[in-house]
């Protein structure tokens, strides 16, 4: 148990070094996480996505994952809103969005690296969809209080290059139309811009954390829904499937259980920050959440056998 434990320990470390070297940094040069966010949302994170889901052996069964990993953060994210708003919590609307989701990409992706043989990859960046539709579908309604409209969502949602350089990469790989050998090292080298990227990015944002705003009862129901609702709910929907469904692949349990203990979404503070909800306890959240997950995800990928 132990040495398993610490050889993942020791396996994340680089990147939470990576973390460490963003705060550093942004002391420097100034906190350059917009650019970084932007160069990483509309030219890294698509190309990666489209080429790394050419390579997916795709049939509709597949959609399974996503679909599942969907309902997933709608059911946690709907109850959380709606129960902290009954229970007149002031944030709830932020409470309910950052339930919903979870760093899938710029912490999921390497810890995917690390735990997941390399030809799932793919299947587990088409499941990370799931959390980029919730986010800025119903994760966004839930984030805007109200203000603006479910048509406005999917607008926004219509935006997103990801959404299209998924479809791209699905149709690529339908057709057969592989990558240029000679391309395989710029494929390889933008894997390793986006996981070294992401890292800075998470790192300049934890820069501008005002530790003094620490709030017990926000940062707890984050960190208890984070690390203790979404593992035991997606673990019920696994065992249930594995004994009574047959829905999904023993390959799609994995990726459903390794997405299910990662920390908080860094965009959680984006979307604090916009509808002016508690951002400065959010990115506290978001903090912790991530510094915690150093012990949690080795922690779960043990206890789960991943």
């Amino acid at each position: 148990f132990m040495t398993l434990f610490l050889t993942l320990l020791i396996k994340l470390l680089p990147i939470y070094a990576t973390m460490g070297m963003g705060m550093f940094l942004s002391r420097q040069v100034g906190n350059i996480a917009y650019q970084l966010g932007v160069m990483q949302i509309y030219f890294i994170t698509p190309l990666v996505v489209c080429t790394k889901i050419m390579h997916l052996e795709f049939d509709i069964s597949m959609m399974a994952l996503p679909v599942t990993m969907f309902f997933i953060c709608i059911g946690i994210a709907s109850a959380v809103y709606h129960v902290t708003r009954i229970a007149k919590n002031d944030a709830y609307s932020i409470l309910g969005q950052g339930s919903g989701t979870a760093n899938t990409g710029y912490l999921g992706v390497p810890v995917a690296l690390i735990v997941l043989p390399a030809d799932q990859l793919p299947l587990y960046m088409f499941g990370m969809v799931a959390t980029v539709i919730f986010e800025n579908s119903l994760g966004y309604y839930f984030a805007a209080r109200g203000q603006f409209s479910p048509r406005e969502a999917i607008l926004k949602l219509l935006k997103l290059p990801t959404l299209y350089a998924l479809i791209i990469g699905v149709v690529l790989g339908q057709l057969n139309i592989a990558i240029p050998s000679s391309w395989e090292n710029f494929e390889r080298d933008l894997l390793g811009a986006y996981v070294v990227l992401g890292a800075l990015i998470i790192g300049f944002g934890l820069s501008g954390v005002k530790w003094h705003d620490f709030n017990v009862r926000f940062v707890g129901i984050f960190l208890g829904i984070k690390f203790i609702i979404w593992p035991l709910v997606t673990f019920l929907i696994v065992l249930a499937d594995q004994n009574f469904v047959g829905l999904l692949t023993p390959d799609m349990h994995k990726i459903l259980l390794l997405m299910s203990f990662l920390p908080m979404a860094a965009n959680t503070v984006a979307f604090a920050a916009l509808f002016k909800t508690y951002p400065s306890q959010a990115a506290v959240a978001v903090a912790l959440s991530t510094l915690f997950g150093l012990i949690a995800i080795p922690f779960y990928v043990t206890l789960f056998g991943l």
